[in-house]
């Protein structure tokens, strides 16, 4: 890494937090048992080691009053697969070493909830460390530093800036955000991409999309008594 070195994982998180970046990661070292996630779990963990026989199950939807949207980012740094399952234990998914997923809790109306998961594979830095925020180490600042610039820092529930006048179509965000994870929601309602709203080429915002002739589209800009919010990973360049 070229630049400022920091002396401590404590000093560059301080520095990350200064600049206003949120540095919410659980780490542990996989095991053969069962991590029961609950509301106020961490939305990032991570998983190191060796042991086989993890298990993630996710919270009791009812209990824990989950609202639709409500999200939990799992990445393997481990050689073992992680298993996630829901808290009627079903298996949702499961994570082999290196990979990574999103799951996002789509309806709230059982204590087990359905839950939709995004994976991704995990670029070579997140592979053979152990280093993470909280753990030292002599790689740990790089760690560090590629793992925001690679994932970026989530922001959810933004409000975009853009008049809701039946009329405007063109919303801007607060950030840059990384390509391709730019997420709106009208009225809690999620838009697909390409097809109901396109990314801003400079990735600072969006533009909704009007089909007026085809059904479940949107056939007019959204008007003031609608509601739209956003979710990205925001971009970071160190």
């Amino acid at each position: 890494m070229s630049g400022y070195q920091f002396k401590s994982d404590f000093e560059a998180c301080n520095h990350l937090r200064a600049r206003n970046f949120s540095l919410q990661a659980l780490c542990l070292p996989t095991s053969a048992s069962d991590l029961l996630l609950t509301r106020g779990s961490q939305s990032n963990i991570i998983f190191t080691g060796n042991v086989d026989g993890q298990i993630v199950t996710l919270p009791d939807v009812l209990a824990n009053c989950l609202e639709v949207g409500h999200e939990y980012c799992i990445f393997n740094d481990s050689t073992s697969i992680v298993t996630v399952r829901n808290f009627a234990n079903d298996v949702l998914v499961e994570i082999l070493a290196g990979a990574s997923c999103c799951i996002t809790l789509k309806d709230n109306s059982t204590p087990g909830g359905v839950w939709l998961g995004k994976r991704t594979q995990l670029s070579k830095v997140l592979i053979d460390t152990t280093n993470v925020i909280g753990v030292s180490g002599d790689n740990s600042q790089e760690f560090l530093f590629n793992y925001l610039e690679i994932v970026g820092i989530p922001v959810k529930n933004e409000i975009p800036e853009g008049a809701l006048n039946c009329s405007n179509l063109i919303f801007t965000i607060q950030y840059e955000a990384i390509a391709g994870t730019i997420e709106v929601f009208l009225d809690g309602n999620k838009l697909e991409s390409g097809v109901d709203f396109l990314e801003a080429v400079n990735l600072m915002g969006f533009t909704i999309l009007l089909e007026p002739n085809e059904r479940n589209r949107l056939h007019s800009a959204p008007k003031d008594s609608e509601r739209i919010t956003v979710r990205y990973c925001r971009r970071v360049i160190f």
